[in-house]
């Protein structure tokens, strides 16, 4: 999946495209939920996830998330974040929905779960195959 987003920002899955340094460098340096957290680890989550989506400024990662998952009924939205220059025009909101809307699982857990169900234009979870 690759979708371009207004002002030529575009939103990747390809795990091969993160850029593990810049991801690592955000979380451990200026996130509240992980600072201090070894590349090691960045990698490691990176790897392990069930998917990672970036965000993109031409080639300059701008933003990130993942989602770590039983693959059957659970999903946990992780280490989502968009570098504070490209804040405010939406680009959190388009990097959360298309991992929310690409999820074939019945429960989305997350510690803003409460407040994306809320947002517009969100399609509702698909349930798994029985």
């Amino acid at each position: 999946m690759r979708r371009e987003l207004s002002g030529g920002v575009e939103l990747d899955d390809d795990r091969a495209r993160i850029d593990v340094d810049e991801v690592h460098r955000f979380i451990s340096t200026e996130s509240y939920w992980g600072l201090g957290r070894p590349r090691e680890l960045i990698e490691r989550t990176v790897a392990g996830s069930a998917r990672v989506l970036g965000l993109y400024d031409g080639e300059k990662q701008i933003g990130f998330a993942r989602a770590v998952s039983d693959g059957v009924s659970l999903a946990y939205l992780a280490d989502v974040y968009v570098l504070g220059a490209y804040r405010g025009r939406g680009l959190g909101y388009e990097l959360v929905r298309e991992m929310v809307e690409d999820i074939d699982f019945a429960t989305l857990q997350a510690k803003t779960e409460a407040k994306l169900h809320k947002a517009p234009d969100l399609k509702p979870l698909k349930a798994p195959a029985v």
